[in-house]
Formats: structure tokens, C-alpha cells, sequence
């Protein structure tokens, strides 16, 4: 068979970049909305579980000094609570409940938080390595952080009250009211534990 040779302009050539490209985003957007099985929620649970508590770790030991503390409050409730809260799932209301409090709670920090010293303190080592890294991949100035051990301690309210507000979040809630609440939350605990306002 003789191969065929098809001229294509710039512009044409972009015209099918563009259009495949939107395809692919149309894609993901419906693969977004599918439903969970439950060893995929188990496993996004985990992963925003950790990153979440990363962020919180660096609200711990940085407060407001990079002026950042909204944006990782934003990002705690919106890119690593609120998608698992209202994830569709495969699983029922009372399995969604169990994975929720095993990924925020028991499978970190035990049940009761007693290795809550020894996890948030890993939390905090990877948040300063993470700080440090965009601030040089950035030319800034490293940021200083606060005592870990006494960050640590300060905020062990606002890792519970986070952790046991979504353990209480589960079936039916709407995502408005759970943003409200947890904006609530930790916003509240922040201030009670270190007099901020944030």
C-alpha cells in the first residue's frame, strides 16, 4: 500500500491541536464526575488527607509571616476536604463514614491522637522542605519557621477540631455548608491558638 502524504498549514495544525486538546479537557471532566470504587476513594482520601495536614503544618509553624495562611486554609477545605466529602462513591453512607475517619484520623494519627506528636511533626518537616523549595526555585529569601515542637503543641486543637468536624460530615451534607463549617472551624482554632486573625 503507498503511504500517503497530507500538508498541513501552521494554522490548520493548530485548529486540530485546539480541538484535540478540548476533547481531552471534556474527558476529564466526565471522569471527574464518575463515582469512586472504594479502594480508589480509599487511596484520594489518603493522599488529600496527608496534603491537607502538610498545609495545616505549615499554618502551624509560619502562621501569617508569608502572608499565605487564607490561600492554605482555602486550600485545606477546597482541594483536600470538600472533593472527599462529595465525592460520588461506590460505597454506602456508613463505609464512606469509616474511610473518612480512617483517612483524616486513625490511619495518622490513631484514634484517640495519640501519635499525633510524632505524625504532625513528619507534617512539619515536609512542609518546611516544601516552603524552602519554592522559596529558592522562586530567588526568595527562605522564610523562617516557628519551633516545631512548640507549633506542634499550640495546634493540636486545630488538627482535632478539623479532623473530627469532617469524621462528622458525611452523607447528605451540601458542599456550601460544609465549606461554611470548616471555614469556621479552623479559622476559630487558629485564633484561639496562636491570636491571629486569618
Amino acid at each position: 500500500m503507498a503511504k500517503k502524504v497530507i500538508k498541513l498549514n501552521e494554522s490548520e495544525l493548530k485548529g486540530i491541536v485546539r480541538e484535540t486538546v478540548q476533547e481531552v479537557l471534556n474527558e476529564r471532566a466526565l471522569l471527574t464526575e464518575m463515582p469512586y470504587e472504594r479502594n480508589d476513594y480509599v487511596y484520594a482520601v489518603e493522599k488529600d488527607a496527608r496534603n491537607a495536614y502538610i498545609h495545616i503544618a505549615k499554618l502551624l509553624l509560619y502562621k501569617n509571616t508569608t502572608n499565605d495562611a487564607n490561600k492554605w486554609i482555602n486550600d485545606i477545605i477546597n482541594n483536600f476536604t470538600l472533593p472527599m466529602l462529595t465525592a460520588k462513591t461506590y460505597i454506602s453512607t456508613k463505609a464512606r463514614a469509616k474511610v473518612l475517619f480512617k483517612g483524616y484520623i486513625e490511619n495518622l494519627f490513631g484514634v484517640n491522637f495519640e501519635d499525633y506528636d510524632e505524625q504532625m511533626e513528619n507534617f512539619c518537616y515536609t512542609a518546611i522542605r516544601d516552603m524552602e523549595g519554592k522559596a529558592q526555585k522562586e530567588g526568595l529569601a527562605i522564610p523562617r519557621h516557628d519551633d516545631i515542637a512548640q507549633s506542634i503543641a499550640l495546634g493540636k486543637n486545630i488538627v482535632i477540631a478539623y479532623a473530627q468536624t469532617i469524621s462528622k460530615m458525611v452523607g447528605g451534607i451540601k458542599q456550601e455548608e460544609a465549606n461554611e463549617t470548616l471555614q469556621n472551624v479552623i479559622r476559630t482554632e487558629v485564633k484561639k491558638s496562636f491570636d491571629i486573625e486569618v
